[in-house]
């Protein structure tokens, strides 16, 4: 076997390419070996590629497409030569010689490029982690510098509060009335926290109750107030007036009737006397008498029924009257205690305001 083939064989075998049986030579490979090295190889050095079969299948029509993509992937790689599926499928010693070295070269190539960027990896994690222990080793450093320096303040500021103590005693010891000022100060201060916050509440709650009393509904004013009442005044003296003078004119009728009815009495005892004693005398005197006080009875029935007619209508209008008065004061009460009501409301908003606007003592 050629020196050169040996070569192109071994490193097909380091590069990690399986060698088909029976394969001792590139030269007078068949097309299957051809196949199964060169699909091996595009695997190794795609890596993430395609993967293409390794043995030709039976159908003529499979066999020319693996071998046309087969083909195509290598040409992609770079090789110049002239490449189908009829170097695959009907192979030369010259051909296939050429074409398994290009693909020796790239494996070899691959390979190179694989464990340099391995050895770059390799280097910048040990730089990486060199870089954080570095890190870590300044961060302790830090850490245990911060710490030192923070005992140191506490120290120190422990050191300064003994001392600030010390002279306030020594202070205050000398001049006692100086702390007992200081006392009364921090009361004073204490006090005018107090009443500032105070002042600040009361002035908050002044203006929700400022705010609520624009919200309500607007009261009439006083004026119209005492207007409705001196019209309901003026109008209760006119309807006493009225009254007044239907008194009057009830007394002076009733007094009228008291003298009708006299003189009646009167000439009816003169007229009754007279018949009377025309009747002793004879039948027709007698008659006329009978007839006199048969009429003396209808006019006093007749009477007693206009006078009993009379008081029931008065009655009736009487108690009319005490009806719609009544009606009417109850009323005016109505108005009169709703006009009240609506004052006694004023009187408190005017009341609150005013306390409102009082300072505080």
């Amino acid at each position: 076997m050629d020196e050169a083939h040996e070569i192109l064989l071994s490193s097909l075998k380091s590069s990690g390419v399986s060698l088909p049986v029976g394969v001792s030579s590139i030269k007078d490979s068949s097309s299957a070996a051809l196949v199964s090295i060169c699909a091996q190889s595009l695997r190794l050095i795609l890596d993430s590629g395609p993967s293409f079969p390794t043995s030709l299948p039976a159908a003529t029509a499979e066999r020319f497409k693996i071998c046309a993509e087969l083909a195509a992937a290598i040409k992609s790689l770079g090789y110049r030569e002239e490449l189908g599926f009829h170097q695959f499928l009907y192979p030369s010693d010259e051909e296939s010689n050429k074409l398994v070295r290009f693909l020796v070269e790239r494996l070899s190539k691959e390979s190179s490029e694989g464990k340099k960027v391995d050895t770059i990896r390799s280097v910048n994690i040990q730089s990486i982690e060199l870089h954080i222990q570095e890190l870590d080793a300044k961060v302790k450093s830090s850490q245990q510098r911060v710490m030192g320096l923070k005992t140191k303040r506490n120290v120190a500021e422990h050191s300064l509060t003994d001392k600030r103590m010390k002279l306030e005693d020594t202070f205050y010891s000398e001049q006692p009335e100086v702390k007992e000022k200081l006392i009364q100060l921090k009361e004073i201060e204490e006090e005018i926290e107090a009443t500032l916050t105070e002042i600040s509440k009361r002035e908050a709650e002044h203006l929700d109750l400022l705010a609520e009393f624009e919200e309500q509904p607007k009261l009439p004013c006083r004026k119209s107030y005492i207007e409705r009442i001196t019209e309901i005044t003026k109008n209760s003296r006119k309807l006493d007036a009225d009254i007044k003078q239907i008194l009057k004119e009830t007394r002076e009728l009733q007094l009228e009737s008291n003298l009708i009815q006299e003189r009646l009495h009167r000439t009816h005892a003169v007229v009754d006397e007279t018949i009377f004693r025309e009747a002793k005398k004879d039948a027709v005197g007698r008659q006329a008498y009978r007839l006199l006080t048969s009429i003396h009875d209808s006019f006093q029935q007749i009477a007693d029924a206009i006078l009993a007619t009379d008081r029931a209508r008065r009655e009736a209008a009487a108690q009319e009257a005490k009806l719609a008065a009544l009606s009417s004061r109850r009323f005016d009460i109505t108005k009169l205690q709703a006009d009240l009501d609506s004052i006694r409301t004023e009187n408190e908003l005017l009341e609150q305001k005013c306390h409102k606007s009082l300072p505080l003592s």
